[in-house]
């Protein structure tokens, strides 16, 4: 798989090639950035880094290399990153003319450097991005967390430590969860895909290509276009319901900042005047994770309206109910005030 020209450089052959890679534990490939460069009709340069992680001890190490793939003999070649340097591609950047002799590019086919095309369908591009994430919420969280949208990450983690406790707290239910079902819209700047787990999680990807993408880790936090829409087309009942899931979901996981953040001023001032307050109280007062029925609605002058609901254990851990009624006020999409 080796470059040729590579091989006559360094005087590579099978009796020594040994002494020059050492054997390594099997690992998984994270890619960070493809830099993809065209040298003629049917060859391009790809400058490839990422990380590799053991699959054993989860080790993290830097993965650099470079490839030259030919489209039209459906074969490749690697080149190791000592010479991506010594050719000065390492810093190359989007927009730089490459100069490259053809004895760099040209590929001898053989019977180990061929490849073919795989078509993607969306489910599968759900599937990996699902799958990456969830992995990097496991055993890599700071690149998880890098790789959350900047609008969502602001409103719902100060820093990678807060980050890091929301995992912690939630690890059973990430580290348990299948993609189940998927939703994709095409945007003009970028592609959305919705995924929801079997855990009933939803991971939200933006995708501007293929590895330049953010991700969403829950509808409540920020205001989605389309919570938007189905919200403004809703009644005051609906809206009622939208908001107190959203309330519900900030519960299960365990997300209490959110959920005191709307809270009634007044109602706090007189029960819950700090966020642990509240935690405590929540901790004490619904199930680890909760699942809402909505029985009996009623309004007050058509500002405020009551929910009287059957709160029940999620998990089947604990074979009770608990009656909640809510007063919520619908005068600002993100801020409704909720008693409970």
């Amino acid at each position: 798989m080796l470059s040729s020209r590579y091989k006559k450089d360094k005087e590579i052959t099978l009796n020594n090639i040994e002494n020059l890679y050492e054997e390594t534990e099997k690992s998984k490939v994270l890619l960070n950035e493809v830099l993809k460069y065209q040298i003629t009709n049917n060859t391009s340069i790809y400058i490839v880094k990422g990380e590799l992680i053991t699959n054993k001890t989860f080790k993290k190490s830097n993965f650099k290399t470079g490839l030259i793939i030919n489209t039209e003999s459906l074969a490749f070649s690697v080149l190791p990153w000592e010479y991506i340097e010594k050719m000065k591609l390492d810093n190359i950047k989007i927009g730089d003319k490459l100069t490259i002799s053809e004895d760099i590019y040209n590929i001898e086919k053989n019977a180990h450097n061929t490849f073919q095309y795989k078509n993607s369908t969306n489910e599968d591009i759900v599937q990996e991005y699902f799958n990456i994430y969830k992995f990097n919420a496991l055993y890599n969280k700071e690149a998880a967390y890098n790789k959350l949208n900047k609008e969502y990450s602001n409103a719902k983690f100060s820093n990678l430590e807060e980050f890091q406790k929301y995992l912690n707290n939630n690890i059973i239910e990430i580290s348990s969860g299948k993609a189940e079902e998927y939703q994709i819209k095409e945007n003009e700047d970028y592609n959305q895909y919705v995924c929801k787990d079997s855990n009933g999680r939803y991971y939200i990807f933006r995708a501007k290509s293929v590895l330049d993408y953010n991700v969403i880790l829950d509808t409540y936090t920020i205001d989605i276009p389309e919570f938007i829409a189905k919200y403004d087309q809703s009644n005051p009942q609906e809206k009622a319901i939208l908001n107190l899931n959203k309330f519900m979901q900030a519960l299960n996981d365990k997300d209490y900042k959110y959920a005191y953040s709307v809270l009634a001023e007044s109602f706090k001032q007189k029960n819950f005047k700090t966020q642990s307050e509240f935690e405590a109280y929540a901790k004490a007062n619904f199930f680890d994770k909760n699942e809402f029925t909505y029985e009996k609605f009623g309004s007050e002058a058509n500002t405020y309206y009551t929910y009287q609901i059957k709160v029940k254990d999620k998990t089947k851990a604990q074979n009770k109910e608990i009656t909640k009624t809510f007063i919520i006020l619908l005068e600002e999409r993100k801020r409704l005030p909720v008693i409970i």
